[in-house]
Parts: structure tokens; C-alpha cells; sequence
């Protein structure tokens, strides 16, 4: 396993790029000349599905001048403040967006129509035999490194492995038969985006968070899945294993000491061990364990200012601070933080819980002094955002959500 992409980081990558519905072809996809073997296609069928292609490259070919003038336009408009001709080239993307959409249908179905119904099931068959080729040796690459550390069987492996594949092609069908919502909403984000309406796409990114629920759902099925396969004993190691990559990723903002890191390791042991332990889970209990009973008060103190300058920057994020706006932030902590009255006292809070409570409670004393600075401009653009949360959500700042 190699060591230059943390394998943590590599699931999460293999994930997503099936849930989040990537516009590449899938390394599955069957070419002509294997479609032509497997389903014995005659030379007329052949000559068919060659002219299909023919003619969608060059209706695709027709459009690029279009894509490539669209995106020099955004380009330039970027540099302004031109709302209204961001909106108009916003929906010229759109228009061509959904133009290649229905192109590509088109020759898709015509394609499609070339071939018999015993045809379609053997390049379906080919089609999963070749995704089942492919993921088997990415997740065998993947899962292998890590078997060796923590004693884990080829067997194991090989049943963990099957698990993915499953919730994998699961997970594609379910992007199949939702491709349409997916795609209005990278319309709607792009939009967003060539606008730039940053609170719209900050909007955005929760929707489709809850539009890929059921993905998630899938993702934490296969996790229970795999674990259960595992000995209690080498489960334990697989979970210390993970978190611990995780954990110490996450944590070098807090520069723990030789000693600090020995305690995180302690910790860890039997909360890994617990009986229905769970990466994620007992990353998150390790997290609590960090900000109760290891960090330093000065640990402490350095991560809530960091967090709290970071939260009322995001706070104002349709105003689009200016740089002395934003350094401003940070006076404006210093002034709080050096006033006995009025700093924030991060030994009264003992858990992960108080302090985000005192993250919270400093977030909105801050937030005053801010709006104050805000031209009129500004502060229109804040009235027309969707409203936010004032509370700073209840999950440690910087510690991804990982999937096994």
C-alpha cells in the first residue's frame, strides 16, 4: 500500500467517484471491438453503431466552439462585477450543458436500438464482469496493505472485498436511476457558481448532501457488513489501524507532543475494542477523549480562536470580506481575548460538547463588529442569503467523515 496517498483517503476517492456521479466514462465501459466479440454483432450491426458514433462526434464537435467561448466569456466576466451578464452566461452553460445531455441520450438509444434483447443481456453481462474485474483489483490493492498490519486473512479480504463491490454496483444503480435530479442539481450549482453566489452554493453542497443520503446509507451498510466478517481481535486492529491514520492526519494543527500522542494511543485501545466499534464512531469518541483529557488549556485556546475567526468568516461569506475585514476578525479576538471580562475561559469546558458551547457563545460576540464594518453593498448581499445556523455545528473542525 503505498504510503504517498493515505488509504483513508483513497476509499473515500473510490466512493465518490460512483455516489457524486462523475461525467467520465466508467473504466467498465465495453469499446466496439469487445462488444462486437461478446455479443457476435453481424457486420451490418457493426456499420451501425460506427455511423451512431460518427455522427454524435461530430454533432459534439459542433458544439465545443460553443463550450470554449462560454468558458473564455466566464472567464473575463470573472474579473468584473457584472452580476447580470454572470446570470445570462450561467445559463448559456446550461442550455449547451443540457444540449450534450440529450445529444449523447439520443445516440445512446440509437445504439441501443442496433442491438436484440439476447445481445443487451450478454453486454450487460460483459459490462458487470468487467466493472466486478475492476473494482476486485482496486479494492484487493487497497485492502491487502492493511491486511498485512493487522493479520487479516485473504479470505477476509476477499469476502470484505466482495462486500464493496456489491454496495459499489448498488451505489451505481441507484446514481442511474437518480441521474436526472443529480443533474439539475450540477446545473443549479454551476449556476451558482458562474454567478459567483457563494452562499447558493454553499446551499447547494447541503442539499445534495440529503439527495445522497441513500448513497451514504448504502457506504455505512457495506462498512457493518465488513467489520462483521472480521475476528474481534483482528477487527479491534483494523479500527485502530484507520482511526489512528485518520486521527494524526487531522490533529497537526494541535501539535501534540511525543507524550500526548503515546495517551491518544492508550486511549484508543479499547474503545476499538468495544463490541459494536465502528471507524467513524470510535474516531469521533477518540476526538472527545482528546478534548477532555489530553489537549493542554493553551491546545484548547489556539483552536478555538482558529475555529471562531474561521466560523465568522464563513458567517459572511455572501458579503465577501476584504482581506482588512478578515484581519480585522482576528483584532477583534485579541481585544476579547485580553479583557478578563470578556475572554473566553476554555477550562470551563471539559468536553467537546463545551467547548463547541464556547465556540458558539465567542462566535456570536464577535459577529457584532463585523456587520458593523459591512458596506451597504455588502449588507444587501447578506439580506438576500439564505440564512445559516448560528450555532457552529457539533462536529470536530477538521475531522473528515470516513467510510470502510
Amino acid at each position: 500500500m503505498k504510503k504517498s496517498t493515505s488509504s483513508s483517503a483513497l476509499l473515500v476517492l473510490l466512493t465518490a467517484a460512483i455516489c457524486l456521479g462523475q461525467a467520465t466514462r466508467p473504466a467498465w465501459q465495453v469499446d466496439l471491438d469487445k462488444m462486437a466479440n461478446v455479443c457476435k454483432l453481424s457486420d451490418e450491426q457493426i456499420k451501425k453503431i460506427k455511423d451512431i458514433e460518427e455522427a454524435r462526434a461530430k454533432a459534439l464537435a459542433e458544439v465545443d466552439p460553443a463550450f470554449a467561448a462560454n468558458a473564455l466569456a466566464v472567464h473575463e466576466a470573472a474579473k468584473g462585477n457584472d452580476v447580470e451578464l454572470r446570470k445570462k452566461l450561467a445559463q448559456e452553460h446550461t442550455k449547451i450543458t443540457q444540449q450534450v445531455r440529450e445529444m449523447n441520450k439520443k445516440y445512446d438509444d440509437a445504439r441501443s436500438a442496433v442491438l436484440s434483447d439476447e445481445q443487451k443481456g450478454k453486454l450487460a453481462d460483459a459490462k458487470d464482469a468487467q466493472q466486478t474485474q475492476y473494482m476486485t483489483k482496486i479494492y484487493t490493492e487497497y485492502f491487502e496493505g492493511t491486511a498485512k498490519e493487522c493479520g487479516v486473512s485473504d479470505d477476509h479480504v476477499k469476502s470484505i472485498v466482495a462486500i464493496y463491490i456489491a454496495a459499489n454496483k448498488a451505489m451505481e444503480q441507484w446514481r442511474v436511476e437518480n441521474a436526472a435530479a443529480f443533474d439539475a442539481w450540477t446545473d443549479a450549482y454551476m449556476q451558482a457558481a458562474y454567478e459567483g453566489d457563494e452562499a447558493r452554493m454553499l446551499a447547494l453542497l447541503r442539499e445534495r448532501e440529503k439527495l445522497a443520503a441513500p448513497i451514504m446509507e448504502l457506504s455505512d451498510k457495506a462498512q457493518q457488513d465488513s467489520m462483521a466478517v472480521l475476528p474481534p481481535e483482528q477487527r479491534a486492529k483494523v479500527i485502530e489501524h484507520f482511526v489512528l491514520e485518520m486521527f494524526f492526519q487531522s490533529v497537526q494543527m494541535h501539535e501534540l507532543t511525543d507524550d500526548q500522542k503515546a495517551k491518544v494511543k492508550d486511549a484508543l485501545k479499547p474503545l476499538a475494542a468495544e463490541k459494536d466499534a465502528m471507524v467513524q464512531t470510535t474516531l469521533d469518541k477518540l476526538v472527545e477523549k482528546l478534548f477532555g483529557d489530553i489537549l493542554t488549556k493553551e491546545q484548547k485556546a489556539k483552536w478555538l480562536k482558529r475555529s471562531a475567526i474561521r466560523k465568522v468568516e464563513e458567517n459572511f461569506t455572501p458579503a465577501k470580506l476584504t482581506d482588512d475585514q478578515k484581519s480585522r476578525i482576528k483584532g477583534d479576538y485579541d481585544t476579547l481575548a485580553a479583557d478578563e471580562k470578556t475572554a473566553p475561559d476554555v477550562s470551563s469546558a471539559k468536553d467537546l460538547a463545551g467547548m463547541y458551547k464556547l465556540l458558539s457563545d465567542t462566535v456570536k460576540k464577535l459577529r457584532p463588529q463585523t456587520q458593523a464594518r459591512l458596506t451597504d453593498e455588502q449588507k444587501k448581499a447578506m439580506e438576500k442569503a439564505p440564512k445559516s445556523d448560528d450555532e457552529p455545528e457539533l462536529r470536530w473542525a477538521g475531522a473528515p467523515k470516513w467510510t470502510w
